[in-house]
């Protein structure tokens, strides 16, 4: 099916594309158990940085900032949010 602009503007849709299929590659089953454990391996570092995060979202001090946040005004949010990007720009490189 083509679309109006491909008729005004292209006459490519009048063309046919023949789509062969490529065969899959083929590894060793050495390789594959190394693609499978390395993934695991970063699975497992990415898990244990999530528990970390999750650990430092439960402390009194984050739900408080939290609280603090869903209750602060339109024009507190815009001041944070200035502050946060004039801090932000200050740390990349010139």
């Amino acid at each position: 099916m083509t679309t109006k602009a491909e008729n005004k503007n292209s006459k490519s849709w009048r063309a046919a594309k023949i789509v062969t299929p490529q065969p899959p590659p083929v590894i060793s089953a050495q390789r594959k158990v190394r693609i499978i454990e390395s993934e695991s391996t970063a699975l497992e570092a990415l898990e244990s940085d999530l528990e970390q995060l999750l650990a430092s979202m439960q402390t009194t001090r984050s739900k408080a900032a939290v609280k603090a946040a869903f209750k602060a005004s339109p024009e507190r949010l815009g001041r944070a949010a200035v502050k946060h990007a004039r801090k932000k720009a200050r740390r990349l490189p010139k």
